[in-house]
């Protein structure tokens, strides 16, 4: 808007004024509006499209006070007009911040003066604005530069070290979270093949996969912070983040990468390591240093894998077992080199099972038992890979079980997240209403809003929840109270202290009470003994499953009661 050609607002409720206004300011070359009430004034004022208005203080439908205070601040010069001036009036204006007071009658030669004096305040005043934004935009880009790394957009090293303090500090003695670093795998023929300037795209598609935001396929979100460290390596930060979820989101994004890069003519795949807060270390450099001998581990071991740290590597010890395991994973996965056993959950009142639970047994070698496969899953950040493969061998002889019958299937917190289990056409999909899923290892959990989310998902496919070893400390019944589910079982410790310890019944009594108030359904499981089954029962738990009844066994064998039970049925 310019001043050379002032527009100006004109509030008066008398035509004379208003009509002198009009003439006098179009002689010095304005553009004049009038109105004569407050309601019009003040409804046209507020549109800010002129560069002086002269209000009357005393208008038939209100003061014009209230159009000078509605325009404190605005970009434009407000004129108090009165024809009643006094000391006490023109302090109560310039309180409500106007640029200049009229006492009529106004004198023409007086009223150019002081219009160009307005309008040469008004235009140095919009002048410095401009100043002061580009000086603010000056800044904010000098800022941006320092925190910002220039060929990608991503921060720098120096803001994610400085993010990486304030991280450990936030969450001493009371939060885990993981560091990642993602080396690029033989980026140099890349620079070789494409010059700097096309490795410099290289590297941006690589920052694009993994940023927060819409079709981000690695579940990176905002609470996230990626930079890029120094030439091909990347760092995230992932606060409130286990090591095993953090592999299994950093896991999904290096298949994203292989998927678009790796076939494309640049071949490009990504090594990961992963370090975890305090576990693996408890200060900002001993983090990234545990990270980066994963990542060198990762690299070492062929790179496109990734791995977490191990504290024998940093010992300088050869970890050629835990090698092993991750190979015998590679291949229990490609062969299905695992069988399933099936324990009975059997219903007391009814006297044969309400259910199965699916419990797998590794048949490799170098995978003694399921805890080691996991060991190799969570190391690697293929949990919910490993899933996928457990689940369609585990279900594999479900037509052979009665219908209604249900099976419970073992589930990783990390598969919450992963997409195996909301696929539309899987087989585990096909037969939701039958299965239970099952959560392990609870205290993994820290997201309990995404998790109830992933939860109330999974229910509207047709899956019922259950918790297991429920009544093992805070976090089992922090996570009854937060994920809501339809079956709980009772921790193996609590069963085997039932007989022993009165204040593990009493603990047992209470958690049967609260699970009846929510409509939650506890089961007792690892019933070995007579004596166990016969406390359990009193309390009237209905549910129990334990090697009293039936070891795990091939799909779906019978089961033995114990005569207490045919008695109390």
């Amino acid at each position: 808007m310019s001043v050379n050609a002032p527009r100006v607002i004109v509030v008066d409720d008398e035509p004379v004024i208003r009509q002198f206004f009009q003439v006098a300011l179009a002689d010095m070359g304005a553009t004049v509006e009038t109105f004569a009430t407050r309601a019009d004034g003040l409804a046209r004022c507020l549109t800010l499209d002129f560069d002086v208005a002269f209000v009357d203080k005393n208008l038939p439908d209100g003061s014009g006070l209230d159009i000078c205070a509605a325009l404190s601040g605005a970009d434009c010069k407000v004129a108090l007009v009165t024809g009643y001036g006094n000391l006490h009036s023109a302090v109560e204006a310039m309180k409500h911040g106007v640029a200049d007071y009229f006492i009529k009658p106004v004198d023409l030669a007086d009223l150019e003066a002081r219009l160009q004096r307005m309008l040469k305040q008004l235009s140095l005043e919009r002048a410095n604005r401009k100043l002061v934004n580009k000086l603010v935009e000056k800044c904010r880009e000098l800022e941006r530069l320092s925190a910002r790394d220039m060929v990608t957009g991503l921060f720098n090293h120096s803001h994610f070290q400085n993010q990486l303090r304030s991280e450990v500090e936030r969450s001493r003695n009371k939060h885990r979270f993981s560091v990642a670093l993602v080396g690029l795998d033989r980026f140099s023929a890349v620079n070789e093949k494409l010059g700097h300037a096309g490795g410099d795209k290289v590297l941006s598609q690589v920052a694009r996969l993994l940023l927060p935001g819409e079709g981000n396929t690695a579940l990176l979100s905002k609470q996230h912070l990626v930079c890029r460290l120094h030439a091909d390596t990347f760092a995230v930060l992932l606060p409130e983040t286990s090591r095993n979820l953090a592999a299994t989101i950093l896991q999904r994004f290096r298949v994203a990468l292989a998927m678009e890069l790796g076939a494309s003519q640049h071949a490009l795949t990504a090594s990961i390591g992963v370090a975890e807060f305090p576990t693996d270390r408890t200060d900002p450099s001993g983090l990234l240093e545990a990270a980066q001998v994963a990542l060198q581990r990762a690299k070492a071991s062929g790179g496109n894998c990734l791995l977490c740290h191990d504290p024998d590597q940093s010992a300088g010890v050869r970890n050629d077992a835990g090698m092993r395991r991750l190979r015998a994973l590679e291949k229990c996965m490609a062969e299905r080199s695992v069988r399933f056993v099936y324990q009975p959950i059997v219903s007391l009142h009814r006297q044969r099972p309400f259910a199965y639970e699916a419990l797998c047994r590794p048949t490799h070698p170098d995978l003694r038992h399921i805890g080691e496969l996991l060991d190799a899953a969570n190391q690697s950040g293929r949990v919910v890979e490993l899933g996928s493969v457990l689940s369609e061998v585990a279900l594999a002889p479900i037509d052979q079980l009665s219908g209604e019958l249900s099976l419970f299937l073992n589930i990783q917190p990390q598969e919450l997240y992963g997409p195996a289990l909301f696929a539309a056409n899987s087989a585990l999909n096909a037969v939701a209403q039958r299965v239970v899923l099952e959560i392990t290892e609870t205290e993994e959990i820290t997201d309990f809003e995404g998790a109830r989310a992933q939860l109330r998902k999974l229910r509207e496919l047709g899956f019922r929840i259950a918790l297991d070893d429920f009544g093992a400390g805070y976090q089992g019944l922090s996570s009854l109270a937060m994920l809501e589910p339809d079956f709980v079982k009772l921790d193996k410790g609590i069963v085997r202290g039932i007989t022993l310890d009165s204040r593990a019944g009493r603990l047992t009594r209470n958690m049967r009470d609260f699970c009846q108030d929510e409509g939650i359904v506890m089961i007792a499981e690892g019933v070995e003994t007579q004596a166990e089954f016969e406390a359990l029962n009193a309390m009237g738990i209905e549910l129990m499953q334990g090697y009293l009844f039936a070891k795990p066994s091939a799909p779906f064998c019978e089961i033995d009661f114990p005569g207490a039970a045919r008695r109390s049925a």
